[in-house]
C-alpha cells in the first residue's frame, strides 16, 4: 500500500496503481510504506545551535507544508526565550550548551510559536500513542517528537527552574518523524544533528522508538 485516505487505500499491484476500499483488502495487502518530503535543516551548519534540535525539527515541519521560508537563524532569534523555564520558552540559549540549564522548549510553547507561522496548523499532541503518530504520518503530517539521544535509556539530572529544583531528562533530543514502513515495522527519523549539513535520516524499529518516546509522550504535529 502506498497511501491511505479515509477508507480508501492507494495500492500498487501487478504493475498497476489505483485506489481500493479498505473493506475489500486483506491484512496482508494493507502494508503501508509512506515517506514525507521535507526540506532539511541542520542545527549545526551554517548556523551553529548545538542545543537547537527542537526549533530545527519544527522548522523542517513548517517548511514541508510551505508555511514559511524563514532562515533557521531567524527562526531561532524570534523564538520565545526564558532564563530557566522551558514551559515558557526556550530555556537558556540554543546557541550555547549549558549543563546548569535544561536547555529545551516544551511542546506547548513550541506549538504556540510555530503557529505564528502556521496559523493553528501546529498542534501539540503530547500524550499521543505511537499508533497516533503513525496515523499522522499516513495523513501526510510530519511529527516533532521528544526522544532520548540515540534512543538510549533515560538519564536524569536536577535543574533549577524558576527557583525550584526539578529532576528532568538530561539526554533529551528532538527529531522529526517523516516515514512509516509497516511491513518492516519501522519509522523514519529526520534528525537535525548534522555537522556538514548532509541529510541525517535513519529508519528505526517501532519498538526502539516507542521505548524512547514513551518516556514523555511529547509531540507536535503540523497538519
Amino acid at each position: 500500500m502506498l497511501e491511505i485516505s479515509g477508507y480508501w487505500n492507494k495500492v500498487s499491484y501487478g504493475g498497476s496503481t489505483g485506489w481500493c476500499s479498505g473493506n475489500y483488502m486483506t491484512t496482508e495487502l494493507q502494508a503501508v510504506y509512506k515517506l514525507l518530503e521535507v526540506p532539511y535543516v541542520s542545527q549545526l551548519t551554517p548556523t551553529y545551535a548545538p542545543v537547537g534540535c527542537e526549533p530545527a525539527s519544527m522548522l523542517m515541519a513548517l517548511k514541508s507544508k510551505g508555511l514559511t521560508d524563514i532562515s533557521y537563524k531567524g527562526f531561532l532569534d524570534a523564538m520565545p526565550k526564558s532564563a530557566t523555564n522551558p514551559a515558557l520558552g526556550f530555556a537558556g540559549s540554543p546557541y550555547v550548551q549549558d549543563a546548569s540549564i535544561r536547555t529545551t522548549i516544551y511542546p506547548k510553547p513550541l506549538a504556540e510559536y510555530a503557529n505564528t507561522y502556521a496559523g493553528g496548523r501546529a498542534v501539540d499532541i503530547s500524550g499521543a500513542t505511537v499508533e497516533d503518530i503513525k496515523k499522522e504520518i499516513l495523513a501526510g503530517n510530519p511529527v516533532v517528537v521528544y526522544l532520548t539521544t540515540r534512543l538510549e535509556a533515560p538519564v536524569y539530572a536536577t535543574y533549577i527552574v524558576d527557583g525550584e529544583s526539578q529532576s528532568l531528562l538530561k539526554n533529551n533530543h528532538v527529531v522529526l518523524v517523516t516515514g512509516y514502513d509497516s511491513e518492516n515495522n519501522k519509522l523514519r527519523l529526520t534528525d537535525p544533528w548534522s555537522w556538514d549539513g548532509t541529510r541525517y535520516e535513519r529508519w528505526v524499529t517501532v519498538s526502539s522508538f516507542a521505548y524512547s518516546y514513551n518516556i514523555r509522550h511529547h509531540a507536535v504535529t503540523v497538519r
